[in-house]
C-alpha cells in the first residue's frame, strides 16, 4: 500500500502564492472588462455589481480538500 506524498510547509506556501497570483490576475481581468463595458456604454455600476464580479471571479472550478494529520 503506498502512502500519498505529504506536503511540506514550503509546498503549501508555494501553492498559496500561486493561488493568490491566479486569483489576483482573474479579478483584475474581470474588473478591466467591467470598466471597458462602463466606458463603452456610459452605464453606471453599483457596489453590489462590483462585489458580484469579484465573487464570481474567485469561484474556483474545483474544491480544495485539505486533510491534516493528527499526531
Amino acid at each position: 500500500m503506498s502512502c500519498p506524498q505529504i506536503a511540506t510547509k514550503e509546498d503549501i506556501a508555494a501553492l498559496e502564492g500561486r493561488l493568490i497570483e491566479s486569483l489576483h490576475a482573474k479579478i483584475e481581468a474581470e474588473i478591466s472588462a467591467l470598466e471597458s463595458r462602463l466606458v463603452g456604454t456610459g452605464q453606471q455600476v453599483t457596489l453590489a455589481e462590483i462585489k458580484q464580479v469579484i465573487e464570481d471571479s474567485i469561484n474556483l472550478p474545483y474544491e480544495l480538500e485539505i486533510t491534516t494529520i493528527q499526531p
